[in-house]
Parts: C-alpha cells; structure tokens; sequence
C-alpha cells in the first residue's frame, strides 16, 4: 500500500503530462537508456521537502525522469527513479 500510494502520488505530480510510448529494447539499447536516466539523475537538482515521518523527502523533475529519495541523517534510505 505505500508503495501504490507514493506511485499515486508522483502520478498526480506528473500534472497530466503524457509519458513517452513504450517499445521493446534490446539489451544493449535497455542499458544506454538506464545510463542517461542515472546520468540525469545526477544533474538534477533536488528540491527539499519534510516527509511526514523522519528524515528528509529529496524530489527532482528532469526531462527523461522523476524522483525522489528519502534521507535519514547521512544515509540514502530510499531512492525511486520513474522514466517518462
């Protein structure tokens, strides 16, 4: 159930923005995709947020992908990465 909420959540955030169509990759297309979506990620710039619970809620919007990634002190607890 918190996982369904949270993808319900970035759903709503995506604002009815359309994502991209789906096809097949091969495995080596899968992996240069994978390799844009991280290089993405870390160019990003992330916007702070308190979570309900403990920690820090991190959330970013980029071209390819959306995220967000739950911090507890210095340690990455969870991070979630969606393409679009």
């Amino acid at each position: 159930p918190k996982l369904l909420s949270g993808v319900a959540i970035e759903a709503i955030d995506a604002d009815g923005s359309r994502l991209s169509p789906r096809r097949s990759k091969t495995p080596e297309e899968m992996a240069e995709y994978v390799k844009r979506i991280f290089g993405e990620v870390g160019r990003s710039f992330f916007e702070k947020f308190e979570p309900i619970g403990i920690g820090e809620d991190w959330r970013y919007d980029g071209k390819r992908s959306f995220g967000k990634a739950l911090y507890h002190e210095t340690d990455l607890v969870h991070l979630s990465v969606f393409a679009r």
